[in-house]
C-alpha cells in the first residue's frame, strides 16, 4: 500500500480470549530482560517459547 507517498506494509494479527492467557505467558518470557544479551540479541526465539506452551485442545 502507498500512503502519503510512502510504501507501507501492514499485517493484522488476532488472538482470541481463550488463547490469551497462555500466549501472554509466552510473550512475557520472550520479552523478559534475561532473554536478551548485553548487546540486545535474543537468547530464545518467540517461536521456540511458543512451541513449549500448550494451547487449549481446540486451538491446535
Amino acid at each position: 500500500m502507498v500512503y502519503k507517498e510512502r510504501s507501507r506494509d501492514t499485517a493484522w494479527y488476532s488472538i482470541i480470549d481463550a488463547d490469551w492467557p497462555t500466549l501472554r505467558q509466552a510473550f512475557q518470557e520472550w520479552l523478559a530482560p534475561d532473554n536478551f544479551t548485553i548487546d540486545g540479541r535474543q537468547r530464545r526465539a518467540l517461536s521456540e517459547i511458543r512451541a513449549q506452551v500448550e494451547l487449549p485442545p481446540a486451538r491446535r
